[in-house]
């Protein structure tokens, strides 16, 4: 993102998923950025595979800070017994 505005394009941090198509269900969070090129708009980028973004890609949250894009934030002071479960699913539409 620096690199990209240094030059005088705008870029965002994005944060998602990515999807594999595999059978695992294990799906991970994944962020790439965005540079708006005039003309095209915002167009992603993904430097972890080398490539542009595009329909393995969903995005969540986008902003010109990666810190508020974070999926969970916060802070707790004090004992508990609580505990916070996730379920996510993802399935290609054909």
């Amino acid at each position: 993102m620096q690199l990209l505005r240094n030059l005088g394009i705008a870029a965002r941090f994005v944060s998602g998923y990515y999807f594999t198509g595999s059978e695992s269900t294990a799906h991970e969070l994944h962020a790439w950025i965005e540079a708006y090129i005039p003309g095209a708009g915002w167009l992603g980028f993904d430097p972890s595979h080398g490539g542009m973004a595009g329909g393995s890609h969903i995005p969540i949250c986008s902003s010109a800070y990666y810190q508020h894009t974070m999926p969970v934030t916060g802070s707790f002071r004090g004992y508990t017994n609580s505990t916070m479960t996730t379920s996510l699913s993802i399935e290609k539409i054909e």
